[in-house]
């Protein structure tokens, strides 16, 4: 009997307690939807996207998993340079660092979480941004620069 229970709670603790996690990029070039593609979380289960209105506006989509929350065994690039190849729109800092944040983070995710950035606040080449995988929150302090190319971050230290 003790071992129903067990299998039940473990049932219900994968199907019904949602994992969040980013299921699109957003706007961004062509190679960075690729290395998306690539490296994403796939849900095993019902997964309900929670950013409807904003992806409308070139935001990343948002979507919680019912079900397991499954990365991929591809390994994610370290992106750190966002580049602009004739004529395309470069994305503003604020999407770059919520797109990139497991990469940009020294500290790796805890227990399945995958990393969403939950605040960002950036001035003159300098910027906070607070983050959490659903079971720890950190903040960290990145300096980037902005050219013509694109968007190099070129400092990205968590807070004690």
């Amino acid at each position: 009997m003790k071992k129903y229970a067990v299998i039940l709670a473990a049932i219900i603790v994968v199907f019904f307690i949602p994992k969040s996690y980013i299921s699109s990029p957003g706007f961004v070039d062509q190679q960075t939807a690729q290395d998306f593609e690539a490296s994403k979380p796939r849900c095993i289960g019902f997964s309900k996207l929670t950013n409807a209105a904003e992806m409308a506006a070139d935001a990343p989509g948002k979507s919680l998993c019912f079900g397991w929350l499954v990365k991929s065994k591809a390994a994610a690039p370290t992106p750190t340079t966002q580049e602009n190849t004739g004529g395309a729109r470069v994305m503003d800092i604020d999407t770059y660092v919520r797109m990139n944040i497991s990469a940009l983070s020294p500290i790796k995710e805890q227990l399945g979480g995958t990393f969403q950035a939950t605040s960002i606040k950036t001035d003159n080449g300098t910027g906070v941004v607070s983050y959490e995988d659903g079971h720890n929150a950190y903040t960290a302090d990145f300096t980037y620069l902005m050219t013509d190319a694109g968007i190099a971050i070129e400092s990205f230290t968590v807070r004690k």
